[in-house]
């Protein structure tokens, strides 16, 4: 008999209208560095939201870590927070919006 599994996804995104997790700069050239740098500035308060799931026997799905990271340059999020990347941009700064989407499972109970 093969193993059932139940999933959990966590993830956070900026919620319409609003901007967060915005990470500007020269040292932020690319999506990797952008993922570093977010994850190096916000590691301990993302471990502490997903510790209670791995401590209830949840198993993660691939990388707890900068890969699970999902950056965003859309403009699919909102008009307040696309003025104010934008005036970034114009000085020449690099912007992400940073979600966080962290899969994970644990034998069916």
């Amino acid at each position: 008999m093969s193993q059932q599994w139940e999933y959990h996804t966590i993830e956070t995104r900026a919620p319409k209208g609003q901007c967060f997790d915005i990470v500007v700069g020269a040292n932020t050239t690319s999506e990797a560095s952008a993922r570093m740098t977010f994850w190096y500035k916000n590691q301990h308060a993302i471990m502490a939201e997903v510790q209670p799931w791995l401590d209830d026997g949840w198993h993660p799905i691939g990388d707890i870590g900068p890969g699970s990271l999902i950056l965003t340059t859309s403009a699919e999020h909102s008009r307040g927070c696309l003025a104010t990347l934008f005036g970034i941009s114009a000085l020449g700064f690099n912007w992400w919006l940073i979600g966080i989407d962290i899969r994970l499972r644990r034998p069916l109970r």
